[in-house]
């Protein structure tokens, strides 16, 4: 999946993948955001290794916007990989932003962009809430988790 920055002004709202060679003009924008995905992972990502993921092409970061990157109001980070079956996937590691009534309709852009590269599905963990937006997903699995 190869995308680039794009500012183009508009009122609506736009979902951009970041190449990784533009991960350092769109930090400022997002930062915040992915500063509160360790938290958010419940420790199980950290900031250092998410930009690693990012710079070397591993994930792929989507910053979803009303126009600018001034109004960057979301980021979705994925990875495509290929399942020991074979199958080409698409995962949704984390999303993360506002208004995301407004914006999800937009997640059938990274839909396309891994259909277009050979996915045969995409999945995502998530929190519960997010099956009830995004009713064309099932829930399969439910991840357990216990600190030891």
């Amino acid at each position: 999946m190869t995308e680039t920055v794009q500012e183009v002004p508009s009122p609506e709202w736009q979902i951009t993948m970041v190449r990784a060679d533009a991960l350092e003009q769109v930090w400022p924008y997002v930062v915040g955001l992915v500063d509160g995905l360790p938290e958010d992972s419940n420790g199980s990502y950290t900031v250092e290794g998410i930009v690693d993921r990012l710079l070397d092409g591993t994930w792929q970061l989507w910053v979803v916007t009303k126009g600018s990157l001034d109004t960057t109001a979301a980021i979705v980070g994925t990875e495509v990989y290929t399942s020991m079956a074979g199958d080409k996937v698409c995962t949704l590691h984390f999303c993360k932003g506002a208004h995301a009534k407004q914006w999800t309709h937009l997640l059938r852009v990274i839909e396309d962009a891994a259909r277009s590269i050979g996915c045969v599905k995409i999945e995502m963990t998530a929190r519960k809430g997010w099956a009830k937006r995004l009713p064309d997903y099932r829930m399969t699995h439910v991840i357990l988790e216990r600190p030891l």
